[in-house]
């Protein structure tokens, strides 16, 4: 009489603790790693805007100080927009006097407070 061999159609239960353990190992080290990217995006936002501002500001502020090119003059923190194309902030974007000294920028939930800004 001939026995016939049952073929296992899946994995045993060692193999599939394995791979929870795998699984399990790999959602823990992403948890871990895992930034606010709305967060990194606004401060991103945040940075280059302020070294836009600086820049202009500078470019200005030498411009008022050689008397020979033509300088706004910028009453306080947000009249900074009128240095920019359109003469606006882009939209989100605020802008005011910083809370000891220099400016206030803020976008979205993230601000960043007292940025030294050339002739302010």
């Amino acid at each position: 009489m001939k026995m016939k061999m049952k073929k296992s159609l899946g994995y045993g239960l060692m193999e599939v603790a394995l791979g929870i353990a795998i699984v399990g190992a790999i959602a823990v080290g992403t948890a871990a790693t895992y930034n606010n990217i709305g967060t990194d995006a606004e401060a991103n936002v945040l940075a280059k805007l302020a070294s836009d501002i600086a820049e202009a500001a500078k470019v200005n502020y030498y411009a008022c100080q050689s008397g020979g090119g033509t300088c706004a003059t910028l009453a306080d923190c947000d009249a900074h927009k009128t240095l920019f194309v359109g003469g606006a902030w882009p939209s989100g974007v605020t802008v005011a006097d910083g809370t000891t000294s220099g400016c206030k920028i803020t976008y979205g939930s993230s601000s960043l407070d007292n940025y030294a800004v050339p002739g302010v």
